[in-house]
């Protein structure tokens, strides 16, 4: 069969559909015409389109998309005309030229399909989109030999859909029409698989919605071309709220997500923090790659596409995707129970309707309202209260979408099945991991302030995520920290260490998960002793740190100045520390006094500490650190002198039986790696690097 391909405007089809034909066996002849200003009428093209078919014999003509005035051409040759169309909705204002006997129109949105055919137009058929697959095949055989970075785990490619037209209606309408489009907006919003707008932007609605408006070139159309007009606004509109959730959602899971667009503003900027937003990727020789590297790619369509729709499977991956597998196991179940709860009431409805015959729309809505009440007691009663909110959707999706429906059973499935793929998906994605052998011989130890968590007493998602996956996977990590096991827990809250810590500057070695103290460097009693009564002698108030039966003891007498007010009011609140009145310590032999601390001004502090150092000698270690919160002021504290970090790391490294010890720390020259992006992802990244690489270009500590 001989085929002109007719190239009207330049297309994602140019080259593979072509390619097709001629694999298939037929002769293809491509001509390249220009885009009309009118798709109905244009002399020019109809004339350049009417020689080329006199001079050649064809069998049929092919266009990407629909072009009626190509259609009407081939109608007076006698000529079947073949438009398949990768647009949704067409860009065409109404169904003029589509009723040709010589038409073959294929859209690839069955709904758009079935609202043709009830207009009369018998020549419109449904076809899924094709792609190139030898193409890309070919395309990824060969390495990627750009510059730029096309991996991720999570991507988005195209179009934010940013768009000024429904923004500007709404702020230029009355304050009764702007609440009625806010309204059905937020409505459908919530509703996928049926595009509902153009039901409720009726010809009296929307001459309402003439009236409200300005004089433009929206209020100046025909009616019906002013309802697809604000129907496609309204699309557009919920598309762009779309693709920003699903930006947002995929942040909070990963923290290598990638946004490929054309144009973004700085404002929708802001709205994406954590998304690496990347120029647009070229179709031939960048998206495979970008598919290629990806664990997850979004492809949420234009809202007004009725059929074909992947958002349930799209939500219920990233719903199931949680940090950790055992929490996304917990997120399939619920998500699980809530689809099935919510099919079987939605079901219900559709069959209790049936049976009385129908109803309205109005009556549909308002009952589907309704029916969210013994929805929501029906999760309580079955103490199912998390699938509570997944049930109310789904059975919204299918009661309000296809309530009016002649034959909605096959929704109800196709509404379950693309939900359980979506948790299939998301399980297994979350379940499966590469085999990674990290260096069983190394021990990993970090510091906490502005390391891991920044000045701000704040640790990033990402941080938190992947030392758990590594821990989990089992790399040796610990920390090493000046803080007390008390202030430790809460910046590291939720970081299931599984090595014990080193504590207070090194005088303890704590087992978080056992809440015990493995080992200790107390102050020799004696020391202890002097030292407290030298600082008290000058004037000055002492927090007594003791282990009295594995417990931290503070012991605390009258305060001398506000900043140690401040500070025990502040500190005495945590359900960590262990505050005592020293009229309640019994200083006997099961007393080990850990290290001495007072809160003075930092001048005062400095002559404290030369004078322990003169009259205790070797048998302390007196250390002085400004108190930054407290403006003036600094903290001196007494420790046994062996109390250091690398005399209990020797002892933590003994005990895990670690061959090299490897330090993240942010003080240079004083750890193996420095980190200086205060408590950035850029020392677990390293950690990560290390563990799996080759350390040996690190020093030994």
């Amino acid at each position: 069969m001989r085929i002109l391909f007719a190239r009207v405007f330049e297309s994602y089809y140019d080259k593979s559909v072509p390619a097709a034909f001629r694999k298939l066996g037929h002769e293809v002849e491509e001509i390249t015409y220009f885009t009309p200003q009118d798709p109905y009428r244009d002399e020019k093209l109809e004339e350049m389109l009417e020689k080329n078919l006199r001079d050649k014999a064809y069998d049929t003509v092919f266009t990407v998309n629909f072009w009626p005035l190509i259609g009407k051409v081939c109608a007076a040759q006698g000529l079947p005309y073949i438009a398949w169309s990768y647009d949704c909705p067409q860009n065409l204002p109404d169904n003029r030229g589509m009723k040709l006997e010589s038409n073959h129109i294929f859209l690839f949105d069955r709904s758009e399909v079935e609202r043709y055919r009830k207009e009369g137009a018998s020549r419109v058929f449904h076809m899924p989109l094709a792609t190139d697959v030898d193409g890309f095949e070919q395309r990824l055989s060969h390495t990627y030999s750009g510059k730029r970075k096309l991996t991720s785990d999570i991507s988005l490619l195209g179009s934010l859909y940013t768009t000024a037209s429904m923004p500007a209606i709404l702020q230029n309408a009355d304050d009764y029409t702007q609440g009625y489009l806010r309204g059905i907006l937020r409505a459908q919003q919530t509703i996928y698989g049926y595009w509902m707008i153009p039901d409720l932007l009726t010809e009296e609605k929307t001459e309402e919605i003439r009236k409200a408006l300005p004089d433009s070139d929206l209020t100046r159309e025909k009616t019906a071309v002013m309802q697809k007009k604000l129907a496609f606004a309204a699309a557009e509109y919920l598309t762009y709220q779309d693709r920003l959730l699903l930006m947002r959602i995929a942040a909070g899971k990963s923290a290598n997500v990638a946004l490929y667009t054309w144009k973004i503003t700085e404002d929708e900027k802001k709205l994406l923090p954590g998304i690496d937003l990347r120029p647009a990727a070229d179709y031939h020789t960048e998206m495979p790659y970008v598919f290629q590297g990806s664990k997850i790619n979004l492809c949420p369509t234009l809202r007004c596409i009725g059929s074909g729709i992947p958002f349930y499977s799209i939500l219920a991956v990233l719903w199931c995707i949680q940090p950790y597998t055992n929490s996304t196991l917990a997120m399939a179940k619920q998500r699980t129970i809530g689809t099935f709860l919510g099919a079987a009431f939605g079901l219900v409805f559709l069959l209790v309707f049936r049976a009385f015959g129908g109803g309205s729309k109005m009556l549909v809505y308002s009952t589907a309202c309704l029916m969210l009440i013994p929805i929501l007691y029906t999760t309580v009663l079955l103490e199912k209260r998390n699938a509570s909110y997944f049930s109310c959707v789904v059975f919204l999706t299918i009661s309000i979408n296809h309530g009016l429906d002649g034959n909605p059973y096959l929704f109800v499935f196709n509404r379950v099945l693309d939900t359980l793929i979506g948790i299939g998906v998301g399980v297994l994605l979350n379940s499966f991991h590469r085999p990674i052998r990290h260096k069983e011989n190394i021990l990993y130890v970090s510091g906490i302030d502005s390391v891991l968590v920044s000045s701000k007493q704040v640790m990033i998602p990402y941080n938190k995520v992947e030392l758990n996956r590594l821990i989990e996977e089992g790399i040796r990590f610990t920390i090493s920290t000046i803080r007390t096991p008390a202030s430790m827990l809460e910046p590291l809250s939720g970081i299931n260490l599984k090595l014990p810590v080193i504590a207070m500057d090194g005088a303890v070695l704590y087992d978080i998960r056992e809440n015990r103290y493995l080992d200790v460097f107390p102050l020799e009693p004696q020391a202890a002793a002097r030292a407290e009564a030298i600082i008290e002698g000058a004037g000055d108030h002492v927090f007594v740190n003791v282990l009295r039966d594995n417990t931290l003891l503070i012991y605390y007498g009258t305060f001398r100045n506000d900043a140690e007010r401040a500070m025990f009011s502040q500190l005495r609140r945590s359900p960590y520390r262990n505050y005592t009145g020293k009229q309640y310590r019994r200083q006997n032999e099961g007393e080990r006094v850990i290290y001495l601390m007072t809160l003075t001004q930092r001048d005062h502090a400095q002559e404290l500490a030369r004078r322990l150092r003169e009259e205790l000698g070797n048998a302390v270690r007196v250390v002085v650190s400004p108190a930054s919160e407290y403006q003036g002021y600094a903290y001196l504290k007494v420790y046994s002198s062996e109390a250091c970090k690398a005399n209990m790391l020797e002892k933590l490294r003994q005990r895990v039986g670690a061959e090299r010890v490897i330090t993240f720390g942010s003080i240079p020259g004083q750890y193996d790696v420095y980190i200086h992006d205060d408590g950035g992802n850029s020392a677990v990244k390293l950690l990560k690097k290390l563990s799996k690489g080759n350390p040996r270009q690190l020093r030994n500590p």
